[in-house]
């Protein structure tokens, strides 16, 4: 065969083999962006899973130590409670505290037997008298005498229930500290001196008009409904 005829067999069968080969290139090139696609997004998720295994870990590794600084704890309040309790045993084996102990108790007793005493012979309100007395006993006596001591320093005015002759009537009680005290009935239709007899609140009435007036003013002006004045008042047991 000639050679230009050979030239033009080839430049036929190029032209023929371009004709057909496009759509499989293309198809191969999709193919590749694909796999190359897929290939980055692997390489992502990777990555992501890389550092969340990193991440796991240390917190793995933070909680561990956090759970030996707690069992080292624990370890140490369970020493330290075992070491109070034997100190708790030792003290109540004897030793120097039973004597303070019964000090205690004993000083408690007077104080409460006379905060008990003194209450059935002042006003009603300037004693504060202890409850029973117990393992708390001594700390009881000292809440009721610090009580009555600020209960001393005021002037009061208190509801309270008195004897007047035959009658238990509530009246309003004037308190001045623990040395004097007055009432007034809730009507205010008598009045008068207020003292203790036998523990009992015992009423005196007075039957001056001016004088019950005056413990009306002085009973309002303690209350505040009334301006600050000066007001005399009889004492109790004094004539009238």
């Amino acid at each position: 065969m000639p050679r230009t005829l050979r030239l033009l067999c080839l430049l036929v069968c190029l032209l023929t083999a371009a004709a057909v080969e496009p759509p499989v290139a293309e198809r191969m090139l999709e193919d590749l962006r694909a796999a190359n696609v897929a290939r980055s997004a692997l390489a992502g998720e990777s990555a992501a899973w890389s550092a969340e295994r990193e991440r796991l870990e240390a917190a793995l590794d933070a909680l561990q130590a956090d759970g030996r600084r707690l069992a080292r704890e624990a370890d140490a309040a369970e020493a330290m409670r075992d070491r109070a309790v034997q100190d708790l045993a030792a003290l109540g084996a004897g030793g120097d505290l039973e004597p303070v102990q019964a000090i205690l108790a004993a000083s408690a007793a007077r104080v409460r037997e006379r905060l008990t005493a003194l209450a059935r012979e002042l006003p009603p309100g300037a004693m504060s008298e202890p409850r029973a007395g117990g393992e708390g006993g001594f700390d009881e006596a000292l809440r009721a005498l610090e009580a009555s001591e600020r209960a001393l320093e005021k002037v009061a005015v208190e509801i309270v229930p008195g004897r007047l002759g035959e009658r238990t009537i509530a009246v309003k009680a004037l308190r001045v500290g623990g040395a004097a005290a007055w009432w007034l009935a809730m009507d205010g239709a008598e009045a008068g001196t207020l003292g203790r007899q036998d523990g009992q609140v015992v009423l005196t009435a007075l039957p001056d008009a001016a004088t019950r007036d005056a413990i009306a003013r002085a009973i309002a002006i303690v209350e505040q409904r009334q301006p600050a004045a000066v007001e005399l008042l009889p004492l109790p047991g004094a004539a009238p």
